[in-house]
């Protein structure tokens, strides 16, 4: 089994604060289809079982997306776009990408900022994208593709995480899983940064409120949530199992974008903090995102002591 990555735009719809992208000089670069096929034939060759991410920018902006998804399709690639959705607003576009795809080899993951157009927009400055993505997560759902919703965590929605859970549980059916994740710092200014930063002290409760919801609506939804680059300490050890307590970082075989390329890429998450070392659950925490410690030092987490 091999992981591979490809960033294959960089031009995005969006200009969320905490992407890099919009910033970047090249971001009218993208791979082309034969860039890939180079990277993924060996792999073929070899009869692997293989699983692409594909991100941007915004990879539904590729004007050679569908042909993409056609060579997967035809070797049996495992594909997950992160995409902002707003594309699939078009239900003809919806529908004309869903016979692109093997359903039962891919996936959609799309972040949703907030349970209000105002919150979510001031996120990605994109007026009128809340309303596009929900919606194009609903048109490409119905056409029987798999879609997850993840949410990040911020200083500008950590009090909505309830409210958000709440809305999606109202309009997505129990298939849709949720994912609630820390956030990555890198490329981004100390001053953009500071601006998305909670301290895990003040988020604690809300953030337990929001899955106390959840617990007590599983008998309704049976719904999937799991939590990621979230460090074990931030909130009581009674939730602890909806977090996926090994191995939960992924590791790439190759990792491709329009000016760089690497293999073998080590995801940057992890337990970089003094405290961790010191912590009785570490060999179990998956810890959070380096620039999270790089930013904000050794206090972003707490030693959790077994017997205290």
């Amino acid at each position: 089994m091999v992981n591979l990555y490809f960033a294959i735009i960089y031009g995005c719809n969006q200009k969320c604060l905490g992407c890099p992208c919009g910033k970047n000089s090249f971001k009218g670069q993208k791979l082309s289809l034969d860039d890939i096929k180079t990277k993924i034939k060996p792999f073929i060759d070899k009869n692997e079982r293989i699983y692409v991410t594909l991100s941007g920018g915004e990879p539904l902006l590729h004007d050679e997306i569908f042909d993409i998804l056609d060579y997967f399709k035809e070797n049996n690639i495992y594909t997950t776009i992160l995409t902002n959705a707003e594309k699939l607003y078009d239900i003809k576009f919806a529908y004309e990408l869903s016979k692109h795809i093997d359903k039962n080899r891919f996936q959609i993951i799309t972040t949703i900022h907030s349970s209000g157009a105002e919150t979510h927009e001031s996120q990605n400055l994109s007026k009128g994208s809340f309303n596009k993505s929900i919606n194009g997560l609903l048109n490409i759902h119905y056409y029987g593709i798999k879609i997850v919703i993840k949410h990040c965590i911020t200083k500008v929605n950590y009090k909505d995480t309830s409210n958000f859970i709440k809305l999606m549980d109202e309009l997505f059916d129990p298939s849709v899983a949720f994912e609630l994740w820390g956030i990555d710092y890198c490329g981004l200014t100390k001053e953009n940064a500071l601006s998305l930063y909670v301290d895990y002290k003040e988020l604690k409760t809300y953030l337990e409120i929001a899955l106390d919801y959840y617990i007590e609506t599983q008998s309704l939804y049976n719904r999937k949530l799991t939590l990621h680059n979230i460090p074990l300490c931030w909130v009581d050890p009674y939730y602890w199992n909806l977090f996926n307590l090994v191995n939960q970082n992924k590791n790439y075989n190759y990792y491709g974008d329009p000016t760089f390329n690497t293999n073998n890429v080590i995801d940057n998450a992890g337990k970089y903090s003094t405290r961790c070392k010191k912590c009785d659950v570490y060999e179990i925490c998956s810890g959070a995102y380096k620039t999270l410690f790089e930013y904000f030092g050794d206090d972003v987490v707490s030693e959790v002591k077994k017997y205290m």
